[in-house]
């Protein structure tokens, strides 16, 4: 699964020690968990999810940015991942670069085809 987002998210540094780090991980998951549930909400798939269910998927999701220009996924190539839009557009074309819709902020596509 993967989810467009278009920030960096940079932890400054500070203690090495393991209980400083753990704490750092954790308050970082909840508040990927707070971002990420509205996204992970507009499908019905995981609408009625459980916190527990929601952490774990944010826990599996690998965030990614895309830049003006670049291509998400092309036609006719295997579909294994679901995209998320936290912000931004995404234009979809045609094969011969016809713009037949476009997609905004918490929109999603894509997933595993049939």
């Amino acid at each position: 699964m993967s989810l467009i987002f278009p920030h960096s998210l940079i932890l400054g540094g500070g203690g090495s020690e393991v209980g400083t780090s753990f704490l750092i991980s954790f308050r970082f998951q909840e508040i990927l968990v707070h971002n990420v549930s509205s996204l992970l909400h507009t499908v019905p798939f995981f609408r009625n999810g459980s916190r527990q269910f929601i952490e774990d998927i944010v826990s599996k999701l690998k965030f990614e940015v895309y830049l003006t220009g670049e291509y998400i996924c092309r036609t006719g190539r295997k579909g294994d991942k679901m995209y998320f839009i936290q912000r931004g557009i995404v234009d979809v074309l045609t094969k011969d670069g016809i713009l037949t819709t476009s997609l905004g902020d918490g929109s999603h596509f894509g997933g595993k085809p049939d």
